[in-house]
């Protein structure tokens, strides 16, 4: 029985081949068609001619034998190059990393085309997995950074059973995990925004200070609370130069982070520190500088803060730190075209620098 199914495989595979060879010729045939058609048309036309002008009897054995030799001689040496392409074509489906034993001109490009078709290909797949395990790095880290505050809750809650906490600390306490919950949210629904940012970008000018002292307004009480509290500083000569072309959602997105990682390494029980915002002029572009009195970062640390999950020496220290939010910073830096670098010293502070790019009056009204 093992060797019939060995034959019977046997069988299948050379039929198959043979079925591929036939495939070769029949589409072959039709290529050559039209070519056959002209190429007897010539001879048949001459022959009448010759007749009808002449009027004398014409050889047709010998000339027609070459002219069906010399035709027989050309389609079977293109059939071979034809099928040998063909058999190229299928090793190179098999195979991506095959090159072909190609000839031709044409067939040469062929091969580099599909060549080049297969690299990005394996590019585009390779990006795919990368962006895929960096999402699922995020959503884990968002997990975990979600049950912390709901594991807080559900203490506090059991504490009030217990009747260990009056009810009205309790609902304070909740009320605050229940913020950090509604920030982590905001921040995973920013994020997935991000991926499709061209979709949700809107450039527009507006002025920087403005938009600044907006955004301190709307978290007075994150700064009241922590006992941090902002001052702006405009050190440019004029309003014009705190004009800025950028997409005003995002760029509020990116600054609500650093203030928030500003006050959250700044606040400390019973001391008053301060957030200085500072605008200045550099060449043509307008910065933002955001100056903290925090505890500072490693400067082992300060490379590969913008790193993804990366928490560094104070997110080991119990600063509650994700590791995204710096990252998520960059990433919006990047898609809206800002520059943004970090200085920072151990108990001195941080310093945030934003670079943005001015647009002329005539560019601006074009967009």
């Amino acid at each position: 029985m093992i060797k019939v199914s060995i034959n019977e495989s046997r069988a299948k595979k050379g039929l198959v081949v043979i079925l591929k060879e036939k495939d070769i010729f029949r589409m072959f045939a039709k290529r050559i068609c039209m070519d056959t058609i002209f190429y007897f048309t010539a001879p048949i036309l001459i022959t009448v001619f010759y007749k009808l002008s002449t009027g004398k009897p014409v050889e047709l054995l010998y000339p027609y034998s070459i002219a069906v030799t010399i035709y027989c001689i050309w389609m079977f040496a293109r059939y071979i190059s034809y099928r040998n392409f063909y058999h190229s074509l299928y090793k190179m489906e098999k195979n991506c990393a095959y090159k072909g034993q190609f000839m031709k001109e044409d067939e040469i490009r062929i091969n580099r085309a599909f060549n080049q078709v297969h690299k990005q290909y394996l590019q585009d797949i390779k990006k795919m997995e990368v962006e895929g395990e960096e999402n699922r790095r995020f959503l884990s880290a968002w997990i975990h950074s979600m049950k912390t505050p709901i594991t807080v809750q559900d203490l506090i809650i059991q504490r009030l059973n217990r009747e260990e906490l009056d009810e009205k600390t309790a609902i304070q306490d909740i009320m605050v995990e229940n913020t950090k919950l509604l920030s982590s949210l905001d921040m995973v629904l920013a994020m997935i925004r991000l991926q499709e940012f061209a979709k949700d970008y809107k450039p527009e000018e507006f002025d920087l200070e403005n938009e600044i002292n907006q955004i301190i307004n709307d978290n007075k009480r994150l700064f009241i609370y922590s006992s941090v509290f902002p001052k702006v500083v405009n050190e440019c000569n004029d309003s014009e130069s705190t004009k800025v072309l950028s997409d005003r959602k995002w760029n509020r997105h990116m600054l609500e982070q650093i203030i928030s990682n500003a006050v959250k390494y700044s606040k400390e029980e019973g001391v008053v520190k301060n957030i200085v915002f500072r605008l200045a002029k550099e060449g043509k572009k307008s910065v933002l500088y955001v100056e903290d009195e925090g505890i500072g970062i490693e400067e082992t640390d300060l490379a590969r803060v913008f790193e993804p999950f990366f928490t560094g020496e104070n997110g080991r220290n119990g600063r509650n730190s994700s590791g995204i939010g710096l990252y998520f910073c960059k990433e919006i830096s990047e898609h809206i075209q800002c520059e943004l670098s970090i200085e920072s010293k151990i108990s001195k502070g941080t310093i945030v620098k934003v670079v943005y790019l001015n647009y002329p009056s005539d560019v601006l009204n074009s967009l």
